[in-house]
């Protein structure tokens, strides 16, 4: 298997609760690594961060598996979005916005 990241860095900070993010952000590792884990041929998890169109900071995790697991709340609960795509020919991409400090004071 190989992993790629791809990281933007000219990131605004976010706000938010590191702890329960980090989770959401391992939950994603790991369930893109259980996704390839019978699947042959490549195996690629990417790791990619950039701004969306709306300027907030947006994390990408991609595998080439087959699964589609979705974990939303605790996104949600700092005023973030998470949601997932399919990967051509097969896999999921899973994308995450939060709120930067910037806008949270607005």
């Amino acid at each position: 298997m190989s992993v790629r990241t791809e990281l933007a860095a000219d990131l605004p900070q976010i706000m938010g609760d590191r702890v329960p993010l980090q989770q959401v952000m391992m939950k994603l590792v790991i369930n893109s690594i259980d996704a390839m884990k019978d699947v042959d041929g490549t195996r690629e998890l990417a790791v990619e961060s950039q701004r969306a169109e709306n300027e907030q900071p947006m994390v990408s995790v991609s595998d080439t598996g087959v699964g589609l697991p979705i974990s939303g709340s605790i996104v949600e609960s700092h005023g973030g979005r998470l949601w997932v795509a399919n990967n051509f020919p097969r896999g999921a991409s899973f994308y995450l916005t939060l709120p930067t400090k910037f806008e949270a004071h607005e």
